[in-house]
């Protein structure tokens, strides 16, 4: 069951709260904020894949993932 987590958090600094100061500075360092995505999935690491390419299509970079037969006589 996957879930997803983000969070958001506004940095201390550069905010107006005395009329004293360069305004550009202020504009420049003023409302940053700093966020983080996680996304928590359990389940295998992984993804099976193929260590030769059965469809003979000639790509290298894209490794073939196995696919179940349904012809296959259980045993």
């Amino acid at each position: 069951m996957p879930a997803v987590l983000n969070a958001t958090y506004d940095l201390p600094f550069g905010r107006s709260k005395a009329s004293d100061g360069n305004p550009w500075v202020k504009r420049l360092i003023g409302n940053w904020q700093v966020s983080g995505i996680e996304t928590l999935q359990s389940g295998l690491p992984f993804t099976p894949q193929l260590s030769y390419n059965p469809s003979n299509d000639g790509d290298t970079r894209n490794p073939v993932r196995p696919s179940l037969n349904p012809n296959l006589p259980a045993s």
